[in-house]
């Protein structure tokens, strides 16, 4: 049996860390952190200037984001996470939480968070972990996705 950090520990350590990190290391670095805490896979997606597509960030590329997913806001559940901002996270059903990533009221993305483990504590990393991930990474990050063109 896996034995996982205490939750709120490993977010204020990936909060330190994320203040010495480049933009483009921010989604390997949130996965190492989120694995600390028993979550499963996560990924980060922001909002392109139009807010018409959410990109993933794969820390690769010149915008960051080469090879990522890129999801429709109007037409999946992580646009709807995405629109209702502070309304909260939107869920499959079957355990990947789609959850806003704001810097104050302002809308930037989403975190995918996809559940490993079941059960009460799991349930508690799932509320309080992923909604703080934004307050590690707005400061640093660009409001939005350049559009390829």
């Amino acid at each position: 049996m896996a034995v996982y950090e205490d939750p709120a520990r490993v977010l204020t350590a990936l909060i330190r860390a994320s203040h010495l990190s480049a933009f483009e290391d921010l989604p390997t670095l949130v996965a190492v952190y989120a694995d600390r805490a028993g979550l499963g896979r996560v990924g980060i997606f922001l909002a392109d200037l139009q807010q018409g597509v959410l990109r993933e960030l794969t820390g690769r590329g010149l915008d960051a984001g080469h090879g990522g997913e890129e999801l429709r806001i109007d037409a999946t559940l992580a646009g709807r996470a995405f629109q209702q901002g502070m309304g909260g996270a939107v869920s499959d059903g079957r355990g990947r939480h789609w959850v806003p990533v704001l810097d104050g009221t302002e809308r930037l993305g989403v975190l995918r968070v996809d559940a490993v483990s079941t059960g009460e504590r799991a349930g508690r990393r799932g509320r309080i972990w992923p909604p703080c991930w934004a307050c590690c990474s707005c400061p640093s990050a660009p409001t939005a996705t350049p559009t390829p063109g």
